[in-house]
């Protein structure tokens, strides 16, 4: 696609159709740097990707960057989701064993290897559910406290060292579940729960998702193709997710009674490791980048110019106003507000790819483990579809629709709560699998929520302050992820209590109603955002 026609709806009235980065001069006069950069911006395209859209950079020497940055999602997530339910179905086979050793059955005789069919009790799920979420808190504890100072390493140590901790991270995880499953029951249960302590070094996901557009925004200067490659690099995990779970769910089938997760175990490890790999040794450093960008805006602002005036990041035209102190940009009531919606979505959106969507129909539809990877693994494909087709579509076409960016995502972010709420009233109601799965299809395409959110954020915040933005940002990713660890396994436990079949889908009916906070909260944001902006001049527009 011609660049000036995909930036085209982000350009001022009468302002020049060639594009430049967010907060540069729009005259052939700029500075010699700038002119510089300007000069050896190219198409980055692998010829592996020859048929996927082209994507500018500042300089060749990043043009693998969103190669890379898909490379390494896609990698981080088929190392998660080949572990995903196997590590449901370790952690059920190891409270099934503790189950029949207090009722003194013989079947404790077969320790981890008791048929999955004879675990499908109440009283084993409800432990499992609480284990595992007490495995998740643990682990999203610790990456919260590691992503406190992470922003600011990323923006003085670079991006790439916050990447290396977090690959780092999450190979010492894989390794503590291998061996601690291996060694059990000598080695008990609760042991598992150190598999989490890592985060503090590393955070967790969103912190290296954040990282990544972190670095997208250092060495792309074009706002569109910025939005669709933070699409493309998310839909990578749908693409693992495809086809990692059916994966799994051989892995783990292997003696025909689902007693072999540790082989899922020594996969993912792998592939850990692999992936730290590219990130050490491929992976390149950008936070020069956005440093050079903030000492040119610097110079422009103290050299007068004959040619016509450039509008800063920093300036008030660009950033949404407030009526508070601004904080990164964005103004406190306007940040506590995407705060509360990000930390809402993430509690009901773990709350039901963590838990709901395998352990729900294993529990109401009495399906097993492996029959559950296959819903994960057809969550994946419908994701990628939406990810990587439809959200880029919507992206472009909103933007130039709307005459805005910011207003795209504000859009997409909007309709995507509320396709979450619906989906999520749907899986809860489900007396029936197809009931089920045509719910979870609903579902699924709301999730590019968090994307959205993640991208709005960035349209609105200038490129020296992006990183940091995104890593407090994450954090109430991860609280949210937090309270679904502790929250969701009392909800089931509650619904299953109530001996009223209904109430299984508790957890979902809770969600339906977090989903509807987050609207609300990016909604008043979006008022705030299109009332200042009237007062302050309508013919900008955000680039």
């Amino acid at each position: 696609m011609p660049e000036e026609n995909e930036t085209s709806p982000l350009l001022r009235r009468g302002s020049s159709s060639t594009p430049t980065p967010s907060g540069s001069s729009s005259s052939k006069s700029a500075t010699s740097t700038a002119t510089s950069d300007t000069a050896e911006r190219k198409p980055s395209k692998g010829w592996l990707f020859a048929r996927l859209p082209s994507f500018t950079t500042i300089h060749s020497r990043y043009r693998f960057v969103p190669l890379l940055g898909c490379t390494l999602i896609f990698t981080n997530e088929a190392e998660y989701f080949i572990k995903q339910v196997a590590s449901m179905r370790a952690l059920e086979a190891m409270h099934c064993y503790n189950y029949y050793l207090e009722l003194n059955s013989p079947l404790v005789e077969l320790g981890k290897h008791i048929p999955e069919r004879l675990c499908k009790i109440d009283t084993v799920q409800k432990q499992l559910a609480r284990s595992a979420g007490l495995i998740m808190f643990v682990r999203m504890l610790s990456a919260m406290l590691g992503a406190i100072p992470l922003g600011w390493v990323a923006d003085r140590a670079g991006r790439k060292v916050v990447l290396v901790l977090h690959k780092v991270n999450v190979t010492i995880a894989c390794g503590l579940w291998l061996c601690l499953y291996l060694g059990f029951p000598k080695v008990p249960i609760w042991t598992l729960y150190l598999s989490g302590l890592p985060g503090v070094i590393g955070g967790n996901f969103d912190v290296g998702l954040s990282m990544l557009f972190a670095s997208y925004t250092d060495v792309m200067p074009v706002a569109t193709e910025r939005a669709s490659l933070f699409f493309l690099t998310t839909s990578m995990q749908y693409l693992a997710q495809t086809f990692s779970p059916s994966i799994g769910a051989f892995l783990m089938n292997l003696d025909g009674k689902g007693g072999t997760p540790q082989v899922n175990l020594a996969v993912s490890f792998a592939i850990a490791v692999l992936t730290a790999l590219i990130t050490i040794f491929l992976f390149p450093e950008t936070v020069g980048e956005s440093r050079k960008h903030a000492a040119s805006l610097a110079q422009q602002s103290t050299s007068p110019s004959s040619s016509s005036p450039t509008i800063a990041p920093d300036d008030p035209k660009l950033n949404p106003p407030s009526t508070s102190t601004p904080l990164f940009g964005l103004g406190l009531p306007n940040l506590i507000l995407l705060f509360t919606s990000i930390f809402v979505a993430a509690t009901g959106i773990k709350s039901i790819d963590f838990f709901g969507l395998i352990q729900y129909p294993v529990i109401k539809f009495a399906w097993t483990f492996p029959q559950a990877s296959y819903i994960v693994a057809t969550q994946g494909f419908l994701m990628l579809l939406h990810f990587s087709l439809l959200l880029p579509l919507l992206n472009t076409l909103a933007a130039r629709w709307l005459r805005s960016t910011a207003a795209g995502h504000f859009a997409i972010m909007l309709a995507s709560a509320a396709i979450l709420a619906l989906g999520s009233v749907v899986i809860g109601a489900s007396d029936s699998g197809p009931v089920f799965v045509g719910g979870v299809v609903v579902y699924l395409f709301g999730e590019g929520l968090p994307t959205a959110t993640q991208a709005y954020i960035v349209s609105l915040v200038e490129k020296g302050r992006v990183a940091r933005v995104m890593a407090t940002l994450s954090m109430a990713s991860i609280g949210g992820k937090l309270v679904a660890s502790i929250a969701f396994p009392e909800v089931l436990a509650w619904g299953l209590d109530s001996g009223r079949r209904a109430l299984v889908g508790l957890p979902f009916f809770v969600a339906a109603g977090l989903f509807a906070v987050s609207a609300g909260c990016v909604g008043t944001v979006g008022v705030r955002v299109g009332v200042g902006r009237g007062r302050k001049g309508k013919g900008v527009e955000e680039v």
